[in-house]
């Protein structure tokens, strides 16, 4: 009976996951996307938010397959929908039409924002590799509304498949309908995810590109096609070299040499098609612009330990002269290198390859922002695979010992807080009818203890539960 109770207790658990993640998503539609208006020549046809699911909706795409992308006109967004990717737009449209001539010029940017309607912030810029914008130069020939839109759009879309194919990951071959279900819910509850699109940004397409390399790693051992999605997610935002640093020390050459032939051949390309001045002004004055964009504040923007120390009054200036905080930041790097490489010499656990590469993408970075922290839905999915894991297999011959159930349990409660905490649904209805000056509060110390917990239980783990690691390649 107490088993049976158990069992129930963990789907309806399960199907409340669900079905936050399935009203996060239809949020994301209602408040994550512009509202469109469309001229056909019987006139305008607004198609307003709360309406992006409904009928409106189906009577726009029979008008844009009628009359063309080109006939949606000036689109009404918020001040934050669209504003990073006004930056990819302006960076798209300096290669396509100008081989990249002045791809990092800051006023020309802040001109090109004025004239799209954004709010001027002195600090933000184009600070992506000019690899990433000669990609996606294609988008140029968008209408910037219509990139816009597509831009998001495929951010959902691919969003979606990330958590599938983290699902996939965890699976390990099982069929594992509930721990799928659980990844997905994970992923497409989450507030990062929401904030991401919100602003257009492009960690979704980090999100995509890592999942994918970890599946075509870990699962299916395509070591060549894994190099290719790693390398790719290095040119679109440099935070992921980490990981190529992470299997340099795990020795894995084949993997290594995938990625960087996959990153001097886009180079080289990049090159050819604007000139390689663009990339050695990135490579020199990287450093200078990451500490322009963290001019914006501490934290909630800035979730680093940068951005906690700019909390304290003393260094809420030039935070990164201060001599106190360049000791105790490079204190910390040193400390973090330190566990990162102790522990993967003690473990020898596929998923905890996957944890500690992954966590090692934020942990070095001076500047995480909410969006960024959407590469803990990977941390995330690994520690609950290994939890799913770690129980002693039926045909076990290793001798290792089955797992105290608290010892098991407790992670599993934790993180299912933390999900259901930080998503969006969640958020949405305790500032909407609840407690609405509570959020701001909440924003300011929730995600910095989500980041550096989950660093902790992964560092963690393997010292305090080392024999209870059975290979993930032998349970099947």
């Amino acid at each position: 009976m107490r088993k049976l109770f158990r069992s129930f207790l963990y789907e309806i658990s399960i199907m409340g996951l669900l079905l936050l993640s399935l009203y996060s998503s239809l949020q994301i539609l209602a408040y994550g996307f512009p509202t469109l208006a469309i001229h056909t020549p019987t006139g305008i046809i607004p198609l307003q938010q709360p309406y992006v699911i409904g009928l409106p909706l189906i009577h726009a795409v029979k008008q844009l397959w009628m009359h063309g992308f080109t006939r949606i006109i000036h689109l009404p967004m918020s001040t934050s929908m669209g504003y990073d990717f006004g930056f990819f737009d302006y960076a798209f449209h300096h290669v396509w039409y100008n081989h990249g001539q002045n791809l990092y010029n800051s006023i020309l940017q802040q001109t090109w924002m004025k004239q799209r309607h954004y709010p001027i912030i002195k600090a933000n810029q184009y600070v992506y590799p000019p690899q990433f914008a000669v990609l996606f130069s294609f988008f140029s020939l968008l209408p910037f509304q219509v990139a816009a839109l597509v831009w998001n759009s495929l951010g959902l879309l691919f969003t979606w498949i990330s958590a599938l194919l983290l699902a996939t990951l965890a699976a390990n071959g099982r069929r594992a309908l509930l721990l799928r279900m659980t990844i997905i819910a994970m992923v497409m509850s989450y507030y990062g995810v929401f904030n991401d699109l919100n602003v257009s940004n492009s960690n979704w397409l980090i999100l995509f590109l890592l999942s994918s390399f970890y599946v075509l790693h870990i699962r299916y051992k395509k070591t060549s096609l894994a190099g290719i999605a790693l390398g790719l997610a290095v040119l679109c935002k440099v935070t992921p070299i980490m990981i190529v640093v992470y299997f340099i020390l795990k020795k894995e050459w084949n993997l290594v040499l995938s990625t960087f032939l996959t990153i001097v051949i886009i180079t080289m390309g990049t090159g050819l098609i604007i000139g390689f001045y663009p990339i050695i002004y990135y490579i020199f004055h990287l450093g200078a612009m990451s500490v322009q964009s963290m001019m914006n504040g501490p934290v909630p923007y800035n979730l680093s330990l940068i951005g906690l120390l700019q909390l304290l009054p003393a260094f809420r200036f030039a935070p990164m002269s201060h001599p106190i905080v360049l000791v105790v930041y490079y204190g910390y790097l040193t400390i973090m290198a330190g566990a990162i490489y102790g522990t993967l010499r003690k473990t020898n656990h596929s998923m905890y390859d996957i944890a500690l590469s992954s966590i090692a993408v934020l942990a070095f970075s001076p500047l995480i922002e909410t969006t960024h922290t959407v590469v803990l839905l990977i941390t995330m999915t690994s520690l609950v695979a290994i939890l799913s894991n770690t129980t002693k297999h039926p045909n076990n011959h290793l001798g290792y010992k089955q797992m105290p159930r608290w010892i098991t349990v407790l992670p599993v409660i934790f993180l299912s807080i933390v999900m259901v905490y930080s998503s969006f649904g969640f958020l949405l209805f305790i500032t909407s009818y609840v407690i609405p000056r509570w959020w701001p509060m909440s924003h300011l110390y929730w995600n910095p203890f989500l980041l550096y917990t989950t660093f902790a239980l992964v560092l963690m783990w393997p010292w305090f539960r080392p024999k209870d690691l059975i290979s993930f390649h032998e349970y099947r």
